[in-house]
């Protein structure tokens, strides 16, 4: 019978380092307790043998990808086999079940696609290897592209490829560039949007020769499509034209607008756009599925675009003025009525929050006010609010009559508001305020971002472990659940700068609260709420501290790696044990030269 004490060597030796625990200064790298490269590789081996009787598929495959990462440095072949093994798990699991979709509060969420999850693993060892692997998936995904029928399915392998490009950037960039074009094979869409703002967090000038290049790649391609091209060079959050709002993304604080590329963008546009609308058959053509004609995405093009035009590049006004006389009379009464009807039904989009409170006190007056219209005001575009603005949206808030949607409704209110003042440096108000945020797990995750906030600008580490410690009081009294778990695990990442002893305190409370939890649900990344109204259904996710398991033992371990140990095997899940026994044991061998004796299973 298999026991949890899965690292006894190192274990034993705890008799006499169990005092380490009182100590406040974390100890050198020579003073590293029980870290013995043999023992920690022979504890990961212990993982992988285990790994055979994981019955969840993920589960076993990221074990496999990261016994296999953690073994390359010694045994080439083994980790190999390792890698080969998970991909072999991860393509038969993809064939017995497709995609894959996990339901939360009835909303469809979809589950990674292991077979990239490995080969992300495999691109940091073989680059051939890895584009052989992505060059067979994308080649079946071409076969049968035209037969799927579901819109969530039909772009996930190519979002999957063009998601290790981007990590590769910095490591790899000829393996970046190579899958970017493999995937320009394909058809444009909005996963380019996404993907261009992505690139650009990272290598500014990278995205740009990749935008270039995409205008060149995507010139001829339909209106509609070819308008996810046009949010990038105005560094704006929305494409244009008349689906602004359904497709966004965030950008990168540190991008700006680039000028030569919004030449480039609006010169192709108008090639683009002027042979569409000479060509009859282009107007009469049917519409893509749940999309307007193809049309209508020309004239709100050129309707939007012409302020700019005229304003920036008035030299390109005289024909692009012409052009939106021809646009414009290519529209046939019922695709303008539509046009028309899509508009008003955004509308509420469209205004500024002025209009928008102007609108709720006419309603009010009227004895028409609604919780949705409330609900809707508050919820939309809260983070970009001013701080007068903010105050003025709370009275409208307290006039919600159902219960439970008000609760939410200012929930949400004081997390992001709290969230805000944090980020302007406002923390004593931020502090008035996340006391104000009633749902404990929302509360506990801003309080850290405070917590992080305060000690990022004192010297005093005496301070710092005053302010963590007063977070760390807080988080202990709330209810076991993810976001306590993930903030201790936060905090003990946090600890290990300043007092070893309050950060080993911290990680054996976050495994007590793994354990109180069911499965891996610690290793979520969000926690959700719903607003729900009688008409309406407002949906919003939390990013929680990225403090991750395997990476907090890892760090707490490079001071002491017996208790870190000592912590990861009273783990009761046999994933999050493994994950937890890689993160400390890589700690040790980070910080020690490789054993050139293979270690001896036991």
């Amino acid at each position: 019978m298999r026991t949890h004490t899965l690292f006894l060597p190192v274990v034993l030796l705890l008799s006499f380092v169990l005092n380490s625990a009182a100590q406040t200064v974390a100890p050198t790298k020579s003073e590293i307790s029980g870290c013995n490269v043999d023992l920690a590789r022979l504890a990961v081996a212990q993982r992988a043998d285990e790994s055979g009787t994981v019955s969840d598929t993920e589960e076993r495959v990221n074990i496999l990808t990261r016994v296999a990462d953690f073994e390359w440095r010694y045994d080439k072949q083994a980790a190999h086999d390792h890698l080969a093994e998970a991909y072999k798990v991860a393509a038969a699991r993809f064939h017995e079940k497709g995609f894959e979709n996990e339901n939360d509060q009835g909303i469809a969420i979809p589950k990674p696609d292991l077979r990239f999850r490995v080969i992300e693993a495999i691109t940091k060892k073989d680059t051939a290897w890895a584009k052989k692997l992505i060059d067979e998936i994308l080649a079946e995904y071409e076969k049968d592209a035209e037969d799927k029928t579901d819109d969530r399915d039909k772009a996930r392998e190519l979002s999957a490829t063009l998601s290790i490009a981007i990590s590769t950037i910095k490591s790899d960039p000829a393996l970046s560039w190579y899958l970017f074009r493999r995937v320009m094979a394909g058809r444009l869409d909005s996963h380019w949007l996404f993907t261009l703002y992505e690139v650009a967090a990272s290598d500014p000038r990278f995205a740009d020769q990749l935008y270039s290049e995409l205008l060149t790649r995507y010139r001829s391609e339909k209106p509609r499509r070819f308008l996810f091209l046009s949010a990038y060079p105005f560094a704006s959050n929305r494409i244009v034209g008349i689906d602004k709002f359904q497709f966004g993304s965030s950008v990168p604080a540190t991008l700006g607008p680039n000028p030569a590329l919004q030449t480039r963008f609006l010169t192709t546009l108008m090639q683009n756009f002027s042979a569409f609308v000479v060509d009859p058959t282009n107007l009469t053509a049917p519409a893509e599925p749940h999309r307007l004609g193809e049309p209508a995405y020309v004239v709100s093009a050129l309707n939007e675009l012409q302020p700019i035009v005229a304003e920036r590049f008035p030299s390109l006004l005289p024909q692009f003025t012409e052009l939106s006389t021809i646009a414009n009379s290519t529209l046939n009464d019922n695709l303008r009525q539509s046009m028309d009807d899509k508009n008003e039904r955004e509308a509420g989009f469209r205004s500024s929050f002025e209009t928008r409170i102007k609108e709720l006190e006419q309603a009010d007056e009227e004895g028409k006010l609604t919780d949705e219209m409330i609900v809707s005001v508050a919820t939309w575009g809260l983070d970009s609010l001013s701080e007068d603005q903010m105050k003025r949206l709370l009275p409208w808030i307290e006039k919600i009559d159902d219960k439970d949607a008000k609760e939410a409704t200012t929930n949400f209110f004081w997390f992001m508001r709290t969230k805000r003042a944090v980020r302007d440096d406002q923390l004593d108000d931020a502090e008035a305020f996340a006391a104000k945020v009633k749902r404990i797990d929302f509360r506990i995750v801003v309080l850290f971002e405070l917590a992080e906030a305060r000690t990022k600008v004192i010297n005093s580490s005496a301070a710092a472990l005053g302010i963590l410690s007063d977070a760390a009081k807080q988080v202990r009294s709330a209810p076991d659940s993810v976001p306590k778990a993930r903030v201790l695990l936060g905090l003990a990442s946090k600890y290990e700068k300043i007092n070893h002893a309050a950060a080993i305190d911290a990680l054996s409370d976050a495994v007590n609260v793994i354990n109180h939890l069911q499965g891996t649900e610690v290793l979520q990344t969000t926690i959700r709420q719903m607003i729900k109204t009688r008409r309406s259904l407002f949906y919003y996710s939390v990013e929680v501290p990225y403090y991750g398991l395997e990476e907090t033992f890892k760090i707490v371990g490079k001071n002491d790696l017996d208790l870190t140990i000592a912590n990861a095997t009273t783990l009761t899940n046999k994933y999050l044990r493994t994950l937890a026994v890689i993160g400390a044991a890589q700690s040790c061998v980070d910080n020690k030269k490789p054993s050139k004796k293979k270690p001896q299973k036991r």
